[in-house]
């Protein structure tokens, strides 16, 4: 047997006996393997407890073990599929609703920025018809104007 240069010999022990593996996949893996082999087997003989069964029965009947471990994978699996799509639309939505948060914040701290701008024009406003003692100044009242016109589209 002739091995790759990213294979290598791997020694485990299934059903008792030292089997010597090629494999690309790590020793830790080959051996996790191995010890749901050894699993299957158990159960198998644990079944069979008392009866007579031959090598090719015990066989078979690990071979329809493994096959339906790996069909019920399969199952749930093919379950898990359509919540991963879901998984990823929410995520999607989530990066969007981010975004619409961030410019939010951002329209939100221009706002402030506008209304002290507004609130110091009407303190000055407040402070020159104080000193005044009587109505605003031709040249205050459009800043009076913008005052009202900015109150009512803040509503």
């Amino acid at each position: 047997m002739t091995t790759k240069p990213d294979q290598k010999r791997i020694e485990v022990v299934i059903d008792g006996k030292v089997l010597t593996l090629v494999s690309d996949h790590s020793e830790a893996y080959m051996q996790q393997v191995a010890s749901y082999v050894n699993k299957k087997i158990a159960e198998v003989n644990r079944a069979a407890a008392g009866q007579p069964i031959n090598d090719t029965q015990r066989a078979i009947k690990m071979y329809l073990n493994i096959a339906d471990d790996y069909v019920k994978m399969q199952n749930e699996y093919a379950g898990l599929a359509p919540l991963q799509k879901e998984k990823e639309v929410i995520a999607r939505k989530m990066v969007m609703q981010d975004k619409r948060m961030r410019q939010l914040q951002t329209e939100n701290e221009d706002l402030k920025t506008q209304l002290r701008q507004k609130c110091e024009e009407l303190d000055e406003y407040i402070r020159n018809f104080d000193d005044h003692k009587g109505l605003p100044s031709a040249a205050n009242a459009p800043s009076a104007q913008k005052i009202v016109e900015f109150s009512r589209t803040a509503r």
